[in-house]
C-alpha cells in the first residue's frame, strides 16, 4: 500500500479518510509485526537469508530492510561475498530511508568485490549507489553523472528497476543543472517506460511531472496531458506535495498557452488549498495571471506574499521577470527594462555556469571529435581502396 501523505485538506484527496487511516494503522500494525518477526528470528537465520530478505523488502519496506542488517553483527559476515552483499544493501538502505549513507566505505567494498561483473545485477547497483553518494553526500552532479552512465552502459536489458532509477535520477539533476538538448525530457522518458514496466505509481507519477514540466516550454498540450496523469495518480495515491506541484505546473503551462483565467483558478486553488506543499512559485503565477487578466491590484497582492530577496535562484528569476511584467503593465518602462535585463541575465548564468552544462560541452567535443577521427579513418580507407584498384587496372592492362 503506498503511504498516504494527506495532512491538510484531505477532502480533497481521499474520498474516505477514517477508511484510510484504518487500513494504514492495520497496515503499520502488521509491518511492526513482521519486523518484531524478523527480528526474533534472526538467531535462527543464516546471514544469507537474512541479506536475502532485506533485499526483497529494500521497495516495500526500507525500514525493515535496514533494521535487519543493522542488526548483522559484522563478526558474523565471514566470507567476501556476504560482506559485498551487505555492504551494498546497507548503503542502499540508507538512501532509501535517510536521502544519503554514512560514507563511501560501505560502497567503495562493494564496487571492489563486484567489479569483476561476475554478478552483473549488484555491479550495476553499486555502481548507481557510487554516483548517488557524489549527488547526495558531496553534491557532485557531474562526478554522479559520470558514475550514472556507468551504471546504465552496465545493466542488463532486463534489469528495468536499475535502468529505471538510473534514468530518473539522470533526468533530475540534467533538469535541476538547466542542461540543455532535451537530454533531460530523453531520460525522463525513459523512467517513465521502465517504471512503467514495474507498476510503481509513485515513480510514474513523478516521471509524468517532470516530462510535462518540460514541456512547458515547447508543447502545451503535451505539458497538460502529462501533468494531468500526474495530477490524477497523485490523487489516487493521495500525494499532497506532489499533487500541488503539478497543479502549479499546470498554472503556469496555461500562462503559456495564453489561458490566464484558467491559469489564475489553478494558482490560487494552490494558494488556498496546498498550505504546506507550495512555494512562491503558485503566488507568482497567481501575480501573472491577474496581471494578463488586468488586474493589477490583485498582481500586486500576490506579488507582496513572496520573498524579497530569495535565495533560490529559480525563484529569484521567476521575481524578476513577474515584475517585469507587472511594471509594463503600469508603464514604468525604466523597472520593466531594470527587471527584464535582470531576469535574462541570471537565466543566461544559470545555464552557462551549470556543472552538468559544462559536462555536456565537453561531451559534445568528445563526440565531434570521435567523428573527426571516424571520417578520418574512412578517408584513408577509401584513398587505399582506390590505390588498389588502379594497381590492378594497371596489371590487367600490362598483362593484356
Amino acid at each position: 500500500m503506498a503511504r498516504c501523505k494527506c495532512r491538510k485538506k484531505p477532502s480533497l484527496l481521499c474520498s474516505n479518510l477514517t477508511s484510510n487511516r484504518m487500513r494504514r494503522f492495520f497496515h503499520i500494525a502488521l509491518l511492526l509485526l513482521q519486523l518484531a518477526t524478523i527480528v526474533a528470528g534472526c538467531g535462527n537465520d543464516s546471514v544469507e537469508q537474512r541479506l536475502v530478505l532485506a533485499d526483497t523488502l529494500m521497495w516495500t519496506n526500507p525500514d525493515s530492510s535496514l533494521a535487519i542488517l543493522n542488526a548483522i553483527n559484522s563478526d558474523s559476515l565471514n566470507a567476501d561475498e556476504d560482506r559485498a552483499y551487505h555492504a551494498l544493501l546497507l548503503t542502499q538502505a540508507q538512501f532509501r530511508c535517510l536521502g544519503n549513507c554514512s560514507s563511501d566505505s560501505l560502497i567503495n567494498y562493494a564496487l571492489d568485490y563486484y567489479s569483476d561483473n561476475h554478478n552483473r545485477e549488484l555491479y550495476t547497483r553499486s555502481l548507481l549507489y557510487k554516483g548517488a553518494y557524489y549527488e547526495f553526500n558531496t553534491n557532485q552532479p557531474v562526478e554522479a553523472i559520470r558514475w550514472y552512465k556507468q551504471a546504465e552502459e552496465n545493466a542488463d536489458s532486463t534489469d528495468y528497476r536499475n535502468f529505471a532509477q538510473i534514468n530518473m535520477r539522470m533526468g533530475k539533476l540534467y533538469y535541476d543543472n538547466f542542461a540543455d538538448h532535451d537530454i533531460d525530457l530523453d531520460k525522463f522518458k525513459k523512467s517513465l517506460k521502465y517504471y512503467t514496466l514495474l507498476g510503481d505509481n509513485e515513480k510514474i507519477l513523478l516521471s509524468h511531472g517532470y516530462i510535462g514540466k518540460i514541456f512547458r516550454l515547447t508543447n502545451q498540450d503535451s505539458a497538460k496531458f502529462h501533468l494531468d496523469i500526474a495530477i490524477s495518480l497523485a490523487k489516487e495515491i493521495c500525494d499532497s506535495a506532489d499533487l500541488f506541484d503539478c497543479i502549479t505546473s499546470k498554472s503556469l503551462s496555461c500562462f503559456m498557452a495564453e489561458d490566464f483565467q484558467q491559469a489564475k483558478d489553478l494558482a490560487v486553488y494552490s494558494i488556498k488549498n496546498g498550505a504546506g506543499y507550495i512555494n512562491d512559485h503558485s503566488y507568482y503565477n497567481a501575480a501573472r495571471a491577474y496581471c494578463a487578466l488586468n488586474a493589477i491590484d490583485s498582481a500586486w497582492f500576490f506579488l507582496r506574499k513572496t520573498e524579497t530577496f530569495p535565495d533560490n535562484k529559480q525563484l529569484l528569476s521567476m521575481r524578476y521577470l513577474t515584475l517585469s511584467e507587472l511594471y509594463k503593465s503600469s508603464n514604468d518602462q525604466d523597472n520593466q527594462k531594470k527587471y527584464n535585463d535582470l531576469f535574462n541575465e541570471l537565466a543566461d548564468s544559470l545555464s552557462q555556469n551549470s556543472p552538468v552544462h559544462k559536462l555536456l560541452n565537453i561531451e559534445d567535443v568528445q563526440q565531434e571529435e570521435s567523428k573527426a577521427i571516424i571520417l578520418k579513418e574512412n578517408n584513408s580507407l577509401s584513398k587505399t581502396l582506390i590505390c588498389l584498384a588502379i594497381v590492378i587496372i594497371v596489371l590487367l592492362l600490362c598483362f593484356c
